[in-house]
């Protein structure tokens, strides 16, 4: 006699290369999103794409968000993924192809959406995907490459028509806001208003910041060292 073995042909996820960049520099004023989209990196396989599927990865995008932050000001509210309906996108609870991340305003309680996240096919029968963010997040500690660029990693499931899977991500870089002071932060005082019933000179001016950043602005400090420099240069020309 013969023996055959006959293997089953599993999915394969592929290497996905390319990185997506978002800039939450786009959030500023009227702008309320910022989007990254493009092709998923998928192989059904020999069993082709007949009832197939691609969906998010549940547990990898619970693990990816459990410790993200949104900012609000001074103050943090943590995001949590939920699978809200969506037409037919997320009809199997257990593979779902639209996800939402949430937070709430520390101050009103107030839900907040901060990003969506959706896979569908394309008039072709192509798997894409697309990421919208719409509201800012906190990045790393101060000088860490964190504070910088948060990377998410936005996992996703391939399943073949006989329920064999394999699983990939996309890499999703969040890039910081920063607060960019403007100009005009000029104010002059004349001398001659010391007068010998004046005891000294005082005024005050509108500080220009910026007050669009996505952020919020947490807090305004001075500059010790530059005050430090600057009177240490009037000492040096005072005679």
């Amino acid at each position: 006699a013969i023996s055959f073995r006959v293997e089953d042909d599993g999915p394969c996820a592929g290497l996905f290369v390319p990185a997506n960049v978002v800039f939450e520099d786009t959030l500023r004023g009227d702008a309320h999103m910022m989007q990254a989209n493009g092709n998923l990196s998928y192989d059904f396989g020999a069993d082709h794409n007949v009832g197939a599927d691609i969906f998010w990865d549940k547990s990898v995008l619970a693990d990816t968000f459990k410790d993200v932050n949104a900012t609000f000001g001074k103050s943090t509210s943590p995001v949590e993924v939920r699978y809200p309906d969506h037409g037919t996108d997320n009809a199997n609870p257990n593979q779902p192809h639209y996800a939402e991340v949430w937070t709430k305003d520390p101050a009103t309680g107030a839900d907040v959406k901060v990003a969506d996240m959706l896979i569908f096919q394309d008039a072709e029968g192509h798997y894409k995907y697309e990421y919208n963010q719409y509201h800012a997040i906190e990045h790393g500690a101060s000088g860490t490459p964190q504070d910088i660029v948060k990377e998410f990693n936005l996992g996703y499931t391939i399943m073949d028509s006989d329920g064999d899977t394999a699983s990939n991500v996309v890499a999703m870089h969040v890039t910081d806001s920063v607060t960019v002071p403007r100009v005009d932060n000029l104010a002059h005082f004349d001398e001659s208003d010391m007068k010998s019933d004046f005891s000294g000179i005082e005024g005050t001016i509108a500080l220009k910041l910026d007050y669009d950043a996505p952020d919020g602005i947490k807090d305004v400090t001075w500059d010790l060292k530059g005050v430090n420099a600057n009177l240490e240069i009037y000492n040096k020309m005072a005679p």
